[in-house]
């Protein structure tokens, strides 16, 4: 005899759901899905979090200019005017981040009855919506919030697409490895070309710096690749506001304008495609020191392998020999003045980064989470499956712009990214 499931469909039994269900808001599990995400790279494990100020908006005060109520005068003349500061806000939204876990009827039967077996069960599906998160999570880390993958190459039509610029950014095309141009996609991964506006998904990540895609896609040159299941539900203009919104010192920044306020722009310091020197790596730095608000020097550099590659060849070339550091959360660092040097994966290429870490916070209305406002985890998917939905509202933001340089333009003499 059937029994019924409590929220009205047959397939399961309360008791089964009713033990996934706690299983998946116990504490423990949720920490774990937390820590995998804030800490997946150097940089996001450096992120400090605040509360938003208004809901799903936040707010926080700028100083752009000490008072200036300032003057030397002769004996008994009129002293300054009084002079005030220069303020201004930024402000923000928070983004709506979601991950979703499945779990079929068939597989719910299948273990009812038997604590372990349940959680032997929803391990993997587990895992598999934890590190999705955590993947979108650090390449967002990164992007400008336009949610640009990478852009196509010529145009055309088909199955078979060439890809570049990974980020949307620019680059020396000619020493990026056909690897490095690929690498933010993943196989399944749904994708939207956002100006012939088709949504399809990936099929294949090919080694020639091809993606494979499930359906004909009429492309043209330069056409922007998002994430999207359909041209209505996709990334493109909805994501975090990452490292590569902040470099820039230009534009509008979190609603100030940058232009006139040196404080509020980011350094960027253009090679034109020569080769990194060591000067040229010590003048990014003290650029940090000169044109930021002087409180400290930068305490991270973070770039990609090859850049790091640069540095150790400088150091082999003067019979220097430094033993990479590994940091806590099993990060692997090189030293340079006296800070960590990290290599990140989905870092933009051709760049070094000189952040400091206290600048940089999420503003959280709510810490990732399931969402379970009906006191449940699990939701009837329509099928004989029940799905789970991890959620995150929050948004990065970097109160002092000035403080961070990017060394970008350049190449390895010559060299490209090694194949992975």
């Amino acid at each position: 005899m059937a029994r019924n499931v409590s929220w009205g469909q047959e397939g399961g039994t309360t008791t089964a759901l009713s033990t996934i269900d706690g299983f998946l808001k116990e504490d423990y599990v949720l920490q774990n899905i937390q820590d995998t995400v804030n800490m997946a790279t150097f940089l996001l494990s450096k992120m400090g979090k605040q509360a938003t100020t208004a809901g799903r908006r936040f707010r926080f005060p700028l100083r752009l200019g000490v008072g200036e109520g300032q003057g030397n005068r002769k004996e008994r003349t009129t002293l300054p005017a009084a002079g005030f500061g220069s303020y201004d806000e930024a402000f923000g939204n928070t983004i709506f981040q979601y991950g979703a876990l499945d779990i079929s009827g068939p597989a719910i039967a299948a273990t009812e009855g038997n604590r372990a077996t349940y959680t032997q069960a929803l391990k993997q599906a587990i895992k598999d919506c934890r590190d999705g998160y955590r993947l979108e999570t650090y390449r967002q880390a990164w992007g400008d919030g336009t949610g640009t993958i990478a852009t196509v190459v010529g145009t055309g039509s088909g199955k078979t697409i060439t890809v570049r610029a990974p980020y949307g950014l620019t680059y020396d095309e000619n020493a990026l490895s056909d690897e490095v141009k690929t690498r933010m996609f993943r196989k399944n991964m749904p994708l939207l070309f956002v100006t012939a506006g088709t949504a399809t998904y990936v099929t294949a990540v090919n080694g020639d710096g091809t993606i494979t895609v499930n359906d004909t896609v009429s492309y043209t040159a330069g056409e922007r690749i998002v994430r999207g299941d359909t041209t209505l539900l996709n990334n493109d203009g909805n994501e975090y506001l990452g490292v590569s919104a902040v470099m820039q010192a230009t534009g509008t920044y979190l609603g100030v304008p940058r232009a006139g306020e040196p404080g509020w722009q980011a350094n960027v310091i253009e090679l034109a495609g020569a080769t990194p020197s060591e000067d040229a790596l010590q003048n990014a730095w003290d650029t940090s020191e000169i044109q930021g608000d002087g409180m400290s020097a930068p305490d991270m550099l973070l770039s990609e392998h090859a850049a790091r590659r640069v540095y150790i060849n400088l150091l082999a070339a003067k019979k220097q020999y430094v033993q990479p550091t590994v940091l806590e959360g099993g990060f692997s660092a090189l030293n340079y003045n006296g800070v960590n040097w990290v290599v990140d994966k989905l870092a933009p290429p051709q760049r070094v980064y000189y952040l400091r870490s206290a600048d940089w916070t999420w503003f959280v209305m709510k810490d990732i989470g399931w969402a379970d406002e009906d006191g449940k985890v699990l939701k009837w998917a329509g099928a004989d499956s029940y799905q789970a939905f991890l959620r995150a509202y929050r948004q990065i933001a970097c109160t002092h712009p000035a403080n961070q340089t990017v060394l970008t333009g350049w190449v390895a003499g010559g060299a490209t990214e090694p194949e992975s």
